[in-house]
């Protein structure tokens, strides 16, 4: 029987996977095939796999007749890495006092925070804060700032969010260098020429602008981003992190393609709505350590005969190797003096006019259904989108006339509520307006510029004004722990905006129980929007905590949206 060769292991910190090199033998060729997202470049003739596969590798080897060499730097390399593991996860119980300068006094669990922060982009280069949102993430982040001896740090953050982190660093760091990058291209290519240690930015303005040319050609227009793109950052610390859950979106590829000695990431629910969504993320955080996005899918998502996404496994696996590299505290673990939330739902029946409006559109479903019997569930939820609007108020659809129960439901928790301060939340911003009109109440959008939110967040929080009606979009970063009840006037599919809704006002400051009041219309879309919540809950904390089967259920099915319409599959 022929010798078989030598597969030696070597690491390539380039391309963030190992190099595996051996004399050309078809054996070795078939083994190195059993590991997936393996590689092969034809200028060295080196074969690649993930880091991850290694153990794949020598399991297959050893029953094949193998031998796996690994270099020393190799073995060096992963002795060093087991045992900075081992202390960053010891760090992350560690509660000894840090000398930090600035007058603030940091609670116990913010100074092991930053120690971890510290420890962990020393040794790895990267970490991701998902600390619950309003245990002071941006704080903790500036902390680590103001130790180190970086010279240029990147914050990108939501629009709405910029003018939070200049508040933050007055308040905290006053000494601390900064300019927001904000207006017109002139006066951004001026701030960015400031010589200053911390520049915030919204994710838009980086990204490249692309437009075709008369001969359909793409090119880049040049922006005063184009040269910061190229640039070597010390920091980048991508704020609102889900921002980059979907690794094909150009916002993804662009934070990800930026030149950066550390990374920092956070995020206070870095699962959304799927487990790619942390995987996205830690790609930022940690470069392949959970391998390309395609063969994570593959090996952890279950299908269903449609193609989509009905449950995760391996879930484990995930959680051993990112436990490292992540930090996360609850508010209910690490804030005792919080007031706790209270939770009640309002069920609702909706009206014989509103009843009406609802069977049509679930007629028109039904009807396109049986038309093309293979409609994706992302096509069917679009069409459903109608019946959330028409559960909440049938003017979003063009119909006058009929009353809206939730609104009348409003009116009487209003007034049941007196001296008390109310935000009320819904996902539509159209539904928004006609509120902020219907009760004479400042309504909070998206599109409400940064200094005009910050002045209506003031008069609220200072102010006797009884109501804020509030979208997604118009909620990101701000502070409204002057109210005391949120009313979820409806539910978005995704858990994370649901909380978040809730911790505007559940953050540190708040020294009221929060009242937290769902509205649901019996029989219709709310119901199912409620299920689906609880699924993907589950998935949030089968992935951060120890205390639910490996397989989780999570995306909403095609069948959930099809007995939603009282039709079998």
């Amino acid at each position: 029987m022929m010798n078989q060769p030598d597969l030696i292991v070597s690491f390539n910190s380039q391309l963030h996977s190992l190099t595996v090199r051996f004399p050309y033998d078809a054996r070795a060729v078939s083994l190195i095939k059993t590991v997936p997202g393996r590689r092969y470049d034809k200028d060295t003739k080196d074969w690649h796999i993930p880091s991850r596969g290694l153990r794949a590798l020598q399991t297959e080897a050893a029953r094949r007749g193998f031998n796996i060499v690994l270099t020393e730097k190799l073995r060096l390399a992963q002795a060093r890495g087991q045992g900075d593991k081992a202390e960053l996860l010891e760090l992350k119980g560690t509660s000894a006092p840090l000398d930090l300068p600035t007058a603030t006094d940091a609670r116990s669990y913010q100074q092991a925070g930053i120690r971890f922060l510290q420890a962990s982009l020393r040794k790895f280069k990267g970490a991701l804060l998902a600390d619950d949102m309003g245990l002071g993430k941006t704080f903790q982040a500036l902390s680590l700032v103001a130790l180190s001896s970086l010279r240029s740090v990147l914050v990108l953050a939501p629009a709405s969010v910029k003018y939070v982190w200049a508040a933050e660093i007055e308040k905290h760091y006053p000494d601390m260098s900064y300019v927001v990058i904000d207006g017109p291209e002139e006066a951004r290519r001026l701030q960015w020429a400031q010589d200053v240690l911390v520049y915030i930015a919204n994710y838009e303005l980086i990204i490249p602008r692309r437009r075709q040319d008369e001969d359909g050609e793409w090119f880049t227009i040049p922006t005063p981003e184009s040269a910061v793109r190229l640039r070597h950052w010390d920091l980048v610390i991508p704020d609102e992190a889900t921002k980059l859950k979907n690794y094909t979106t150009a916002t993804a590829k662009t934070v990800k393609a930026l030149d950066r000695t550390y990374g920092l990431a956070l995020s206070g629910q870095p699962i959304e709505n799927a487990l790619n969504d942390l995987h996205s993320i830690m790609d930022f955080v940690m470069p392949g350590l959970l391998g390309p996005g395609w063969l994570f899918h593959q090996e952890h998502s279950i299908l269903n005969r449609y193609g989509g996404v009905v449950g995760y496994r391996g879930i484990e696996t995930v959680r051993q190797k990112i436990a490292p590299h992540y930090l996360r505290r609850t508010k209910d673990a690490v804030l005792k003096e919080l007031p706790p939330k209270t939770y009640s739902d309002v069920w609702l029946e909706m009206n014989s006019g509103e009843w009406a409006v609802y069977g049509v559109i679930v007629q028109q479903i039904r009807e396109a259904i049986k038309e093309n019997p293979k409609l994706k569930a992302a096509n069917i939820l679009t069409e459903i989108l109608r019946l959330k609007q028409c559960a909440n108020d049938t003017r979003l659809l063009g119909e006058m006339g009929i009353p809206s129960s939730k609104v009348e439901a409003l009116r009487d928790l209003l007034d049941a509520s007196a001296g008390h301060k109310v935000v009320v939340f819904t996902q539509f911003a159209q539904w928004a307006t006609m509120l902020g009109i219907d009760f004479g109440s400042p309504v909070l959008k998206g599109d409400v510029p940064a200094k005009a939110r910050a002045e209506m967040i003031a008069e609220f929080q200072e102010n006797e004004a009884p109501m804020l009606v509030c979208t997604e979009a118009g909620a990101y970063g701000i502070t409204l722990t002057s109210a005391d009840i949120v009313v979820h006037l409806d539910q978005p599919w995704n858990p994370a905006r649901l909380r978040q809704r809730e911790d505007r006002l559940h953050r540190i400051g708040q020294t009221e129980q929060v009242q937290v009041v769902s509205f649901v219309c019996r029989r219709t879309v709310d119901e199912l929007v409620r299920k689906i919540i609880h699924r993907k809950l589950s998935l949030i904390r089968e992935v951060f905590h120890e205390d639910s089967d490996d397989v989780v259920v999570s995306n909403v099915t095609r069948a959930d949206l099809i007995s939603l319409l009282g039709e079998g599959e």
